[in-house]
């Protein structure tokens, strides 16, 4: 199974050659050819998606060889790949068009269809179970693109097509196809390195604390979704005091959330794991922390797809993967699992410096970039409760410790949110 969901996420990065990502700016950029745009690149998709299809396909025979997997697996997983990115087109529209309720009952409905199908096929099937995931998504996603198919075709306003906009789309979307490759390797390669030095085992506890640092990943790939359309709307007006503002909001969400898993991540594994798991407790607060960074670096980011600079993107993120890999080759054998969390945290935090340079340097000609102290003015704090916390586990009883826990989420809550909620009474 890990095998197909690892396919699928590598199709997902080229077979639709980021169309859906250069409607999603195209429309948020307020321009009036949208429509021309729209209609354009959606007759132009279903053709991409084939062409890359078949060119999977044809290597079929090669693929199954070299990955020594089976040849259905691929051949699934290239058709989901591309049924999933007409669903992709009109999520990413309803995040465009601030729809975010459209947005999350769908993607609700849709994963929950799937966990339900899914566990209903396992249970039937007596040999090769995992097929249960891949027949349903098959389905699902048939099911899904069709919809959201029907749905993108209301959408348009008229037909025209203008070959134009396929060059803009492709001149946007293709660097992209090396951004996303860089982050998949960067997700992918610690593993591996532990894998080979380590033992399959520790891939196991490091690969468990990373799932449940995903409850922050996920937090902050919503928060980033909404933030976008009123971030390219603020640059289009030059409110940059506003963006701010709205940074620092954020930023007191992200860290008051990453504080609760960071300081109740011995009793989140203790309530979700057996005790072979017990010590992804100590890179917990490690991964968290590097969550945090990636919504740091994703608001230099934007700068960046907001003018059209994503060669930049895909330079900055190969920079990091290309970092990450050789962190770990140098202090997985000597640090074991411990030392993947930290250089994927290293390089989050040398992805963030990239961007915003890259922002400064792109953006000064036009106005003035989002300051850092809207991001960091609580980040110390966080980094010393956390720290302490730490320290106190290690000298202080469970029940003891939970109370001081709370009282420390709190106290946080009253320092980050009081001053805003007086302002807001005033």
């Amino acid at each position: 199974m890990a095998i197909f969901i690892l396919l699928v996420n590598i199709f997902d990065i080229f077979i639709n050659l980021n169309i859906p990502t250069a409607i999603k700016h195209k429309y948020m950029e307020n321009k009036n050819d949208f429509p021309d745009f729209f209609s354009t690149n959606l007759i132009i998709l279903p053709f991409v998606l084939a062409l890359m299809s078949m060119l999977v396909l044809l290597n079929i025979n090669k693929f199954s060889i070299f990955l020594n997997i089976s040849r259905d697996i691929i051949f699934f997983a290239i058709i989901i790949s591309a049924l999933a990115t007409f669903v992709n087109v009109y999520l990413l529209l309803l995040i465009a068009k601030k729809n975010s309720v459209k947005h999350t009952k769908t993607v609700i409905i849709q994963r929950t269809s799937e966990i339900i199908l899914t566990l209903s096929l396992m249970s039937i099937l007596t040999d090769e179970k995992f097929y249960g995931r891949v027949y349903s998504q098959l389905f699902i996603f048939s099911i899904f693109a069709l919809i959201s198919l029907f749905l993108l075709i209301k959408m348009v306003d008229y037909w025209k097509f203008s070959p134009g906009y396929i060059k803009q789309s492709m001149f946007f979307g293709l660097p992209l196809i090396f951004h996303a490759g860089a982050h998949l390797i960067m997700a992918q390669s610690d593993r591996v390195i532990i894998s080979k030095y380590i033992g399959y085992e520790t891939v196991g506890i490091y690969s468990f604390a990373y799932n449940i640092g995903i409850i922050s990943f996920v937090l902050i790939n919503a928060l980033n979704n909404s933030w976008l359309p009123f971030f390219y709307k603020s640059l289009n007006h030059h409110d940059y005091n506003i963006l701010n503002k709205k940074v620092k909001k954020l930023s007191n969400v992200i860290l008051f959330s990453s504080l609760i898993i960071s300081i109740f991540g011995k009793e989140i594994v203790y309530l979700m794991a057996t005790p072979q798991y017990y010590s992804a407790i100590k890179i917990l607060p490690i991964i968290i922390t590097g969550n945090i960074f990636v919504y740091y670096y994703s608001i230099y980011i934007n700068y960046s797809y907001y003018l059209k600079k994503t060669k930049t993107i895909a330079v900055n993120t190969l920079i990091a993967a290309l970092f990450n890999i050789v962190a770990n080759v140098i202090f997985i054998p000597k640090f074991g699992y411990i030392a993947a969390a930290w250089t994927t945290l290293a390089a989050y935090i040398l992805l963030f410096i990239l961007h915003y340079l890259s922002s400064k340097r792109l953006f000064r000609e036009k106005g003035e970039v989002i300051k850092l102290i809207s991001l960091f003015s609580n980040l110390g704090v966080y980094m010393a409760l956390v720290i302490m916390v730490f320290i106190l586990e290690r000298n202080i009883s469970s029940l003891f410790l939970i109370i001081i826990k709370v009282i420390i989420v709190c106290l946080f809550a009253f320092k980050i949110f009081y001053k805003e909620f007086i302002k807001n009474e005033r």
